[in-house]
């Protein structure tokens, strides 16, 4: 009873089987009965002997294999187009860990099929703390390993989701500043479905459009739209909307309706992320023009989406108009709090 049903589910994913060696299951059994007892006791913080004491000897591959499969089995749809970029699911550290783990672990045990989702989990938890460069090498280890698939069957399988990988990475590179986003983009827009190409177009229009010229990428983003199509998701919609927002913000032309447009998107599939994000850069264009009131109440309602996920480097960038806000109001003791 005092074993809590997230230590349970990780005590069930790491049970030992060992390819029917009916010896080596029954001391397993035997292992992980024990630790359950010592977990019951109190003896132990919950999972931090849970290897040692389940595998004194090393974890064996049958057991490391089941784990994947029980973590790669929690995700579903991951290279869908509707959530490829969304990174506002923050999973508490020992899940990260745990995914992390099934995701080297697939890797050495040359498990084709769980080493493209595994990394699309990785690589937009990783964009989702900013860490955009943890995100491209896991993305580029996940290329090159596929690869390597012996058979034909399996390098289809991880070729499934190679667009979607693509897409991530260009996106991640963008993030880092990096010229070669463009080509990532251009093979999922050559390899993806319908929606994933529109997005790959759209941001290959964002990267374009902020390194080089605002209106070629601004050209790109509409025949992202036509791309898409109707019907299209909002999450989608809302995406390609934003990066349109983001190049009339750099051609110096009005974006606050297409930004409101994004806004109701996001709000329809509950992205947070992105709600807060939209919030953020109304807030400058709405200070940028004098609305001080209203500019003021996106920015805190940008800041407490973020407060909420953790994200403390958006949170450092809402602080920062808040307090440019503060100081034209004559507020510099907010102001200097807000910068601080």
């Amino acid at each position: 009873a005092r074993v809590s049903p997230e230590t349970r589910r990780r005590l069930v994913a790491l049970a030992p089987f060992d390819g029917g060696d009916a010896a080596a299951a029954e001391d397993g059994a035997a292992r992980f009965a024990g630790l359950v007892q010592t977990l019951a006791d109190g003896r132990t913080r919950p999972l931090a002997s849970l290897r040692r004491v389940l595998f004194p000897d090393g974890i064996p591959p049958a057991a490391r294999a089941h784990f994947v499969t029980q973590i790669a089995n929690r995700f579903e749809n991951v290279g869908d187009a509707s959530e490829i970029l969304r990174f506002d699911a923050r999973l508490d550290g020992e899940v990260r860990d745990d995914v992390e783990r099934a995701f080297l672990w697939a890797q050495e045990l040359e498990l084709h099929e769980r080493v493209a989702p595994l990394a699309i989990v990785v690589a937009r938890m990783a964009l989702g703390a900013g860490m955009a460069f943890d995100a491209v090498r896991v993305l580029e280890a996940a290329l090159a390993f596929g690869q390597t698939a012996p058979t034909s069957s399996r390098r289809a399988s991880f070729h499934q989701l190679a667009p979607a990988i693509s897409l991530l990475l260009g996106v991640a590179r963008i993030f880092r500043g990096d010229s070669a986003a463009r080509n990532d983009l251009r093979n999922a827009e050559k390899e993806g479905d319908r929606h994933l190409q529109a997005l790959a177009i759209a941001y290959r229009g964002l990267h374009e459009g902020l390194s080089d010229d605002a209106n070629r990428g601004l050209a790109l983003v509409q025949r992202a739209f036509a791309r898409a199509a109707a019907p299209c998701p909002p999450a989608v919609r809302g995406r390609i909307l934003k990066n349109e927002a983001n190049l009339l913000l750099e051609a110096s032309r009005p974006a606050e309706l297409v930004l409101r447009e994004a806004r109701a998107c996001f709000s329809a599939v509950g992205d947070r992320r992105e709600i807060a994000f939209v919030d953020l850069i109304l807030a400058t264009v709405l200070c940028d023009e004098g609305r001080f009131v209203e500019a003021n109440e996106a920015a805190r309602a940008a800041l407490d989406v973020f407060r909420r996920l953790g994200d403390s480097r958006s949170e450092g960038r809402v602080r920062h108009v808040l307090g440019i806000l503060a100081a034209d109001g004559g507020d510099v003791s907010a102001a200097q709090g807000h910068f601080d």
